[in-house]
């Protein structure tokens, strides 16, 4: 929710969507990828005084956004429109028997994040690589 600029509450528009596949070709292995999206509407005004209100603003300055040390004029105000991961991944069970269950697995996921356009015309952006791995026992 956000805010219009006479105070009353607006619900922010959005949407979820996750899917996945699971393989289990042998005993030992299990193999999978999920992928997901969420997105986040715009609800932006302009309040009395001419600044940008309620969420993805198209008057918010997103100029230190893309600057590893932004100065103190450099803002970024940017917020999130939508962001969308996938990740594969495989699970190799080393034994599974009376004295509990040894595994490793391994995954890589993408993460993109898409941010609302701002007032000077950017559109900042985030995309993070993942490789992930877990060594694990389980009791019996």
């Amino acid at each position: 929710m956000t805010l219009r600029p006479d105070g009353s509450i607006v619900p922010i528009r959005s949407f979820q969507v996750l899917a996945g596949l699971e393989l289990h070709p042998t005993s030992k292995w299990d193999l999978y990828a999920y992928g997901g999206e969420e997105y986040y509407g715009r609800a932006d005004y302009v309040n009395p005084l001419g600044k940008g209100v309620g969420y993805g603003s198209r008057l918010a300055d997103n100029s230190g956004c893309s600057v590893e040390i932004p100065t103190p004029t450099q803002l970024c105000q940017a917020q999130a429109r939508n962001v969308w991961q996938v990740q594969p991944g495989f699970w190799y069970r080393f034994y599974k028997g009376p004295h509990g269950t040894v595994q490793y697995g391994m995954s890589y996921s993408y993460t993109f994040k898409n941010t609302w356009v701002g007032a000077n015309g950017l559109q900042p952006s985030a995309l993070e690589h993942m490789i992930l791995s877990s060594f694990r026992y389980y009791l019996p």
